[in-house]
């Protein structure tokens, strides 16, 4: 692959790269571009959620990834650490991922030495959360956790909705890997995760002039199969089917992270 000329370190060109131009359009630079764009100095107002949030949660991950995860809302950790599913969700997430051979990273939570910032992990100052993210680049229908963590509204969703439209045009994903009823609605929507889940099914948007079609597979919300929340057994199985699923139709020939 030709390495990016914006000095970034960045390896993944866009096929509509033009090496030397004034503008990269290499994955990562779109995806800082458009993470700048849409938190300013002071960050988002689009909607009533920014008033009571810590941080704000754009999404992160590799940005040459071929596997878009799409969740519901920050919580509380992920609000605390800006960095999306470090709470116990994303960590369960991770662990039934392991089961079937894909690597979505891992989140550390414990007091950092140091801290760093590279393409696919996130640390907080002064924190104590760090996280990296495997194959997938990670995010949700909007950046501000909801009060008390109830669903998001439809305003705010579709006051985030650019922000999401801009990174899946700067990704392009294979595949979107959908969690839970709420991000299933507002991608495609149908209603219903039991019913559409392990079901791939199409999405089809329109940025900048430019139709995107690509493949979503349902699944179930990893916050309903925490201990205590979990009602089937069976649910974690056919949740690690789904996730194996959406990675093979992602990487077909296998991700490695070197």
């Amino acid at each position: 692959m030709t390495r990016c000329d914006c000095k970034t370190g960045a390896a993944l060109i866009c096929e509509s790269c033009a090496v030397g131009s004034s503008v990269c359009r290499c994955r990562s630079c779109l995806i800082s571009r458009a993470r700048a764009a849409w938190l300013p100095e002071g960050g988002c107002v689009r909607c009533k959620l920014h008033s009571g949030v810590i941080s704000q949660v754009f999404g992160d991950g590799d940005p040459g990834s071929r596997l878009l995860l799409l969740g519901e809302a920050p919580g509380e950790q992920e609000d605390r650490f800006t960095a999306p599913f470090v709470g116990p969700a994303g960590q369960l997430l991770r662990k039934e991922a392991r089961k079937v051979g894909v690597d979505l990273g891992e989140v550390d939570l414990r007091l950092a030495p140091s801290v760093t910032k590279a393409a696919n992990t996130s640390v907080s100052v002064g924190a104590t959360c760090i996280v990296t993210f495997g194959c997938a680049f990670w995010t949700n229908t909007i950046a501000c956790r909801p009060p008390n963590n109830r669903q998001p509204e439809s305003d705010e969703m579709e006051a985030c909705t650019p922000r999401l439209d801009m990174i899946m045009a700067a990704i392009r994903p294979r595949v979107i890997l959908v969690l839970g009823a709420i991000a299933l609605t507002h991608l495609t929507g149908k209603l219903g995760i039991t019913r559409h889940r392990g079901y791939p099914t199409g999405s089809r948007w329109t940025w900048k002039g430019e139709t995107y079609n690509i493949p979503v597979l349902p699944t179930f919300h990893p916050a309903g199969l925490l201990p205590g929340r979990l009602k089937r057994d069976e649910d974690l199985v056919l949740f690690r089917q789904d996730i194996k699923a959406a990675y093979d139709l992602a990487y077909p020939d296998g991700w490695s992270d070197v």
